[in-house]
């Protein structure tokens, strides 16, 4: 039996673990088998707590056949030697202002399930994830729906048919530098609600392109509006063409330049009624 407040096995943290453990050595090999219990975990700077896990060791390679709280079970291996390892992994029920990459940031949310893999160097892992069910929420922006896939690598989270509510986002973000860039194709009918306002209803169809950084982005746009209600008064569908640069993410409402390149009123026999530029 083994058993330790806390201590660090290669770069990860621990503390409470009890373990039941079984040891044979033959011929200079390595044969172990564990059974136990973990309080806290840390490793890539993120918190696991309650942890059980059934593991074996054989030579250099930790087998993890087994391991598991309320929120995470994953399984895989781990090579000692060369500090490498492959684990799938599944999360249910987990709030991700808990993750260490948004500690600081406004976003919130909570994720009903997910699926993945960690590859790679323990320092400088590869981290795909499928989100099946998720919320998350930013300053306006609340309880958006996502689905779809992320992935992280060199420090940089890449976003491929992650749907944002029915939008689509394929993009690229820099951790580090918090440049971002990436495409968003727009089928919203919730804009009234981030907007703040509610005697107007209508629904976004289009295409936005984006670069820059997160405090200064520029991109452009191709928008129509339809749907489009006054409380109980239908109006005519807008059409707009813009391009934007100075744009804050966290001060959406109150930032930005934007330059009209077309701008149509369209009436119910889809012809254009008004145009202009601005």
């Amino acid at each position: 039996e083994i058993k330790s407040e806390a201590g660090i096995i290669n770069s990860v943290g621990y503390e409470n673990l009890s373990y039941n453990v079984d040891l044979a050595i033959n011929n200079g090999k390595n044969k172990v088998n564990g059974v136990g219990e973990i309080g806290k975990l840390l490793i890539f700077g993120e918190e696991l707590n309650d942890i059980n896990t059934n593991f074996r060791i054989r030579d250099d390679i930790l087998y993890i056949d087994n391991f598991y709280n309320n929120s995470l079970t994953l399984n895989g291996y781990y090579n000692i030697r060369a500090k490498s390892l492959d684990i799938k992994y599944n999360i249910k029920n987990y709030e991700i202002e808990r993750t260490s990459l948004l500690k600081g940031t406004d976003i919130t949310g909570f994720i009903t399930e997910l699926s993945g893999e960690l590859s790679g160097s323990i320092k400088a892992p590869y981290i795909k994830t499928e989100i099946l069910k998720a919320e998350i929420s930013y300053g306006k922006f609340q309880k958006l729906k996502l689905n779809g896939e992320v992935e992280y690598i060199d420090k940089k989270i890449k976003f491929e048919n992650l749907k944002v509510n029915q939008n689509m986002l394929n993009g690229e973000y820099n951790i580090d530098t918090g440049e971002i860039e990436g495409k968003i194709n727009i089928f919203e009918s919730e804009v009234q609600k981030y907007l703040g306002v509610s005697d107007i209803t209508f629904r976004t169809i289009g295409e936005l392109n984006f670069w820059g950084n997160i405090s200064d982005l520029k991109g452009t746009t191709e928008i129509t509006v339809d749907n489009l209600y006054y409380k109980d008064k239908k109006l005519p569908v807008l059409y707009t063409k813009l391009n934007f640069n100075k744009l804050n993410l966290n001060n959406f409402m109150e930032s930005g330049i934007f330059n009209f390149n077309s701008i149509k009123v369209i009436n119910s026999k889809k012809k254009s009624v008004v145009e202009g530029t601005g």
